[in-house]
């Protein structure tokens, strides 16, 4: 029985703390708003559950993480799906190999050039939404079924 608890515990801590969920719970980073980059190339890519981590200028030993950054123009954020589980519009699903990144030290925005392309993010954080508190959910239980519901929905 020991035995089984451990292995159950191991198989689910440990991907945890090794597919990013430890950096979850960690305060954030100032290393992104910090960092300068001057027509920087992706090199190369990682992917753990959905969480990119880029190599830049061939550098094997220093990873990048642009998950926190979102489109400049607030109309291209799509923001959470849960049903995928990610943010699809994050600058870290958008970034591949060959595409070059310009940021200025201390500014939360980054210029990607794809080709002819180019595409503006800024760091969520800078964002006016960042700012707002989420919506306050209400449960509401009818008989055998439970609903969340946020509050606007119920009036």
């Amino acid at each position: 029985m020991a035995l089984v608890a451990f292995l159950v515990a191991f198989y689910t801590i440990v991907p945890f703390l090794f597919g990013g969920g430890l950096a979850r719970l960690l305060p954030p980073s100032t290393e992104d708003f910090d960092m300068a980059l001057a027509d920087a190339k992706v090199t190369d890519v990682s992917m753990n559950r959905q969480y990119y981590h880029y190599y830049l200028n061939g550098d094997i030993y220093k990873q990048y993480d642009f998950n926190g950054y979102v489109a400049a123009d607030p109309v291209d954020r799509t923001g959470m799906k849960d049903t995928l589980g990610y943010d699809p519009s994050s600058l870290g699903h958008y970034l591949r190999r060959g595409d070059r990144l310009t940021k200025a030290a201390k500014s939360p925005l980054v210029t990607v050039h794809r080709g002819s392309i180019v595409t503006h993010w800024i760091l969520y954080s800078a964002t006016p939404e960042s700012k707002v508190p989420p919506p306050k959910k209400y449960v509401v239980m009818d008989g055998d079924t439970v609903m969340v519901h946020e509050l606007s929905d119920l009036f």
